[in-house]
């Protein structure tokens, strides 16, 4: 049976695993209403391992293997006139019938506003879920539960490649600024899996944040070494305890 669709573009941007593209795909593919049309930006090495991914609103770009948002700005380009989300391999929708929930909202964006619901974070079987008096602040602008319009002055407007970590943020702040209205919903879109390079610090990331700001250079170092220093699980719960309540699956 043909599934109803959702007038809205998923941008998937696939490095590693490939178990994580195959994740993030089932949960587009499970959903009740499809979107219109799936766009995976991914390397080249994996033409000959994604024919069976295939289907007939999903486009594969491979190309080299430059950054994430490089590949993120070649994805949005062929979203045009749609609202756009970023659901990157590994991240899934939260439930089954997610995108048929927000329908009604999805057909509204088309008046440039932004939709920003909450983003469940997810360590092994620990789950983090943003306080409400968090997810009130501006601050808090999820990639992976940030619907915006792909329009003409939108389009204008790209991840700055040249900046390794907080490119995303600094492209959500500009369409914001461009949108008629923000609207917000505290309401779990996407489960984000944990230990991705804008989540677990390496020496790598203190080098980017450094070159970015001092301040975030210096934050990212103190991240580091208490990264260093606890496991993972203590890690991210330490990190995240201000912020976030941490919940089993099974209390959401």
């Amino acid at each position: 049976m043909l599934k109803k669709k959702i007038n809205i573009c998923i941008v998937t941007v696939h490095k590693g695993n490939l178990d994580n593209l195959k994740k993030t795909i089932k949960s587009i593919d499970n959903q009740i209403f499809e979107p219109v049309i799936h766009i995976v930006v991914a390397n080249k090495t994996f033409k000959y391992q994604i024919n069976f991914l295939k289907n007939n609103n999903r486009i594969f770009i491979l190309n080299k293997d430059y950054s994430i948002y490089n590949a993120m700005n070649r994805g949005k380009t062929l979203a045009k006139n749609i609202p756009i989300l970023f659901l990157n391999s590994g991240d899934i929708f939260y439930k089954k019938n997610t995108l048929y929930k927000i329908r009604n909202i999805i057909s509204i964006l088309k008046l440039n506003y932004v939709a920003i619901f909450t983003t469940l974070l997810k360590y092994h079987n620990i789950y983090f879920q943003i306080k409400k008096s968090i997810f009130a602040k501006k601050r808090y602008i999820p990639h992976s539960s940030f619907i915006s319009m792909s329009n003409r002055n939108n389009n204008k407007l790209r991840f700055d490649e040249k900046i390794i970590i907080v490119a995303d943020g600094l492209w959500m702040n500009a369409i914001i600024k461009k949108s008629r209205k923000v609207i917000k919903f505290f309401e779990n879109l996407t489960v984000q899996s944990l230990g991705g390079i804008s989540t677990r610090p390496t020496i790598n990331t203190v080098v980017y944040q450094f070159n970015y700001k001092i301040l975030s250079g210096i934050k990212e170092f103190i991240k580091f070494l208490i990264f260093r220093i606890l496991n993972s699980n203590n890690y991210y719960q330490l990190i995240f305890k201000r912020d976030y309540k941490q919940k089993q699956r099974s209390s959401l």
